[in-house]
């Protein structure tokens, strides 16, 4: 007797564990992922970067940004859906800064981020520039990524301090692209052989400069001959 309750009882609890996973499942479907996970190229994401991305962690996901359903594939780009498709670049700012300025917003994620990341955006070179409509310089997703975005402290983000140089000579190491500039394009061959890099890179000292240290980031202008003791003495 006491065997038969227990085999019932496994199998009620077996019956419960496949609904709660059947359940979570439905939940947590992305049917965008499930097309784009097959696709190739800048068009593939997968299950695995989405849910590796610091917006994964907080539960968005790609309606947050794209708009759409993610939960029904005969909704996911019907109209009145929201769906707005591709992100072009002149959009890319304004969208991330939709969430990243908006102070309310993001104390109920991070109430320590910064949130006028935009705005010095705006009085940086690259925004100017982008404002007066150069679509080279950088925007957001040229240095924090697009479905992968991580915290600026996940060693694998591409703005983590010992990864920022690398991340910046993407575009300053482009000889053809500096050239209409007038910049020259040595900057990361030259702190690669400085002591500033040995100690980051090769002793793992983050407190040691990398290129935001004296350019800034999303502010980012070069510092003028004045403001280079006022910046070296920090």
């Amino acid at each position: 007797m006491g065997n038969i309750k227990a085999s019932v009882s496994g199998m009620w609890t077996g019956i419960v564990v496949l609904l709660s996973c059947a359940l979570a499942t439905a939940q947590t479907r992305n049917v965008c992922v499930d097309c784009h996970s097959k696709l190739a190229g800048a068009l593939k994401i997968t299950a695995e970067q989405s849910a590796a991305s610091v917006h994964g962690h907080k539960g968005m996901s790609c309606d947050t940004c794209h708009g759409g359903n993610t939960q029904d594939e005969t909704l996911a780009k019907a109209a009145g859906s929201g769906f707005r498709g591709p992100i072009k670049r002149e959009q890319i700012p304004e969208l991330c800064g939709s969430c990243h300025a908006d102070v309310n917003y993001m104390k109920r994620f991070s109430p320590s981020l910064r949130t006028d990341q935009l705005s010095q955006y705006h009085t940086s070179v690259h925004g100017i520039r982008f404002a007066q409509g150069d679509a080279q310089v950088a925007v957001c997703t040229d240095c924090h990524g697009v479905h992968e975005i991580r915290s600026a402290s996940d060693p694998g983000s591409p703005v983590h301090p010992l990864n920022v140089s690398t991340t910046c000579q993407r575009c300053h190491s482009d000889a053809t692209l500096m050239k209409s500039y007038r910049i020259a394009a040595t900057q990361f061959a030259d702190y690669s052989n400085s002591v500033h890099h040995e100690a980051m890179v090769l002793r793992g000292d983050l407190s040691a400069p990398t290129c935001s240290t004296c350019h800034g980031s999303h502010g980012a202008v070069p510092p003028g001959a004045e403001s280079v003791a006022n910046v070296c003495s920090t």
